[in-house]
């Protein structure tokens, strides 16, 4: 990949060769730029430290890291550096200079799914390429895929340092719907949590969307580890199974590395599986659609209503021809002037016959795909948006498969949000849908779960309090936190604090009841054993400790028996014989 491994002492000290055109892109950290060599003429990207970063050694530090990793990495569909400099004071990276956009851009604009595909696969064996030298990217998105020309796909943005103790990357704000489970929860990563990052850029050039969407990584969290991976169009299934491993919770799960991933993507390709398709995620106008209409715009919706419409134009063949007559006599009639200016009959006829289009239809579907690839309407106005196709054909499969979709999503979302208690989204969301959803059952449920759950927190809250203030070892507080527990998972169901709270309660008072049985107080003991069954019957501890109590109750029981014995001995006279009944024997 470098070219060229320069000094950047050398271009200080004397004439600077790169000369700065124009910006190409900034950053909080950096900025990019196109520059030109004053003495060949040659092209180049400049990417160097903001002026107020350009003196502090933590920002030093990750731009020499990534200058060490640009001269480690030569792969055709990784970015070539050539060589390091120093601008005014300010180190910067001169790098070959790529102009054929984003993967991000070509996706807005329209891209084959087959050369989505080799994308996909190169930038995979990219990876596979650094991974092999212990360099994991971090940031794997499509803003991060440049092109150097029509087809050849390049990853940039290596320069992102693993923790050596940790061995995490902090996740950016830009990244975020992009980060695997792992990096989501501040777990040590591995490669594997860029071929997740895959995973999603694949899923949303198959779908325009992302798998799972929100602002935080504690809810996206909660949606990846409770929600199955998102299905892909029903034309697009072959890709399922890639998808369903990518995004794989446990990393060990995926695949094992970005060669195995490119091979799977190969095979679909050679085995002429790939539908012959441009893909696009960006609003596509009615002109568009118009302009494509046999071919080749996807729309993301099931083909099997192409089967459909092929069934009815058979069927209505016979009304066809008997409405075209019909046409023809109006025109001829003294009819003809007010139909000419009045089509609207004729045009309800038509639709009602299945041969033309209901007026109005394709306005309306229009409006609702464009309102649904903005991601700043609201539930209501989707909902609405659909509602209005609705209402010009009731049998509308896209828009009833967009309500229904809207509603399934947003209970998911609803139940992520409760899940991870965050109950200022959930109650936004139930308030946006029993508006839109004013009959839909689930959503009350959701209510009452809501409602629940905020008691279930309150109570857990005062009771670890109490706790805190009274200790593990006051028998009441104890006895108390136990049934306030009890009580928070009965509202909400598997609640992880208070099974873990019950559970601390339970081995505290297993470990008193051990200590009671070894200093012989045995009706302590059981009252310590009690306590710790009813706050986790389960645990493993008590089976043992009752057996023990069990035990020892029995070699009390016995030791009693032979004192009494011996004191009967004793009061009649037997003290040392005869030699198996006497008292001696017995204390003995």
């Amino acid at each position: 990949m470098a070219e060229a491994q320069g000094d950047p002492s050398a271009t200080a000290a004397g004439f600077f060769p790169w000369q700065t055109e124009r910006i190409l892109g900034e950053g909080s950290v950096g900025e990019v730029c196109r520059v030109v060599h004053s003495r060949t003429g040659r092209h180049a990207a400049m990417k160097r430290i903001r002026p107020g970063l350009a003196h502090e050694a933590l920002w030093l530090r990750r731009f020499e890291n990534e200058c060490r990793i640009a001269a480690s990495l030569n792969h055709l569909h990784i970015v070539r550096v050539i060589e390091p400099v120093l601008d005014q004071g300010r180190p910067a990276l001169i790098m070959e200079l790529l102009e054929g956009g984003s993967l991000s851009v070509r996706l807005a604009r329209g891209m084959h799914l087959s050369l989505a595909l080799v994308v996909i696969s190169d930038i995979a064996k990219a990876l596979a390429h650094a991974w092999k030298r212990g360099i994991i990217h971090g940031e794997v998105k499509p803003d991060s895929v440049l092109f150097r020309d029509a087809d050849t796909a390049v990853l940039v943005g290596f320069g992102l340092t693993l923790d050596p103790l940790t061995k995490t990357i902090p996740v950016s704000r830009g990244s975020l719907q992009y980060a695997s489970p792992e990096r989501l929860a501040g777990q040590a990563i591995d490669h594997r949590s860029d071929l997740y990052s895959l995973g999603v850029v694949l899923f949303e050039i198959l779908t325009g969307d992302l798998p799972w969407r929100g602002d935080s990584a504690e809810y996206l969290l909660a949606r990846q580890q409770s929600d199955a991976a998102p299905r892909v169009p029903t034309h697009l299934a072959v890709f399922q199974p890639v998808i369903d491993r990518l995004l794989q919770r446990s990393r060990e799960a995926r695949y094992p590395d970005g060669d195995e991933l490119a091979a799977a993507l190969d095979r679909i390709r050679v085995d002429g599986e790939t539908p012959p398709v441009t893909i696009r995620n960006s609003e596509v106008s009615s002109a568009e659609i118009r302009a494509v209409t046999d071919s080749v715009l996807v729309t993301f919706k099931d083909p099997r209503r192409a089967q459909a419409r092929d069934r009815r134009k058979k069927r209505q063949h016979f009304v066809a021809l008997s409405l075209a007559g019909l046409a023809g006599l109006l025109v001829l009639s003294s009819g003809a002037y007010w139909l000419a200016t009045h089509p609207e009959p004729m045009q309800d006829l038509l639709a009602q016959a299945g041969l033309g289009e209901k007026p109005g239809l394709a306005d309306a579907w229009n409006e609702a795909l464009s309102l649904g690839q903005d991601p700043n309407q609201g539930l209501r106005a989707l909902v609405a948006a659909y509602e209005r196709v609705l209402a010009i054909d009731d049998s509308h499969e896209g828009a009833l498969e967009g309500i229904a979709g809207l509603a399934d999503q947003w209970k998911r979302d609803i139940d992520a949000a409760l899940r991870s208690a965050n109950f200022s989204s959930a109650e936004a969301r139930l308030t946006e849908a029993t508006s839109a959803f004013p009959n839909d059952s689930d959503f009350v449920r959701l209510r009452s779960e809501l409602e629940d759950r905020r008691n279930a927190e309150g109570r857990l809250a005062t009771t670890r309090m109490l706790l805190e203030s009274h200790g593990l070892s006051d028998p009441p507080s104890a006895t108390a936190a136990i049934q306030a527990f009890n009580e928070v998972l009965r509202l909400a169901p598997e609640h992880p604090v208070a099974l873990r709270e019950l559970q601390r309660i339970a081995r505290h008072y297993a470990l008193l009841a051990e200590e009671r049985i070894a200093s012989g107080d045995m009706e302590s003991a059981i009252g310590h054993l009690d306590r710790a069954s009813t706050a986790a019957p389960g645990l493993a501890e008590i089976a043992a400790i009752r057996k023990s109590i069990r035990q020892t109750n029995t070699t009390h029981e016995t030791i009693t028996q032979f004192i009494e014995q011996a004191r009967l001995y004793r009061e009649s006279g037997a003290l040392v014989s005869p030699a198996e009944g006497n008292a001696a024997a017995r204390y003995h």
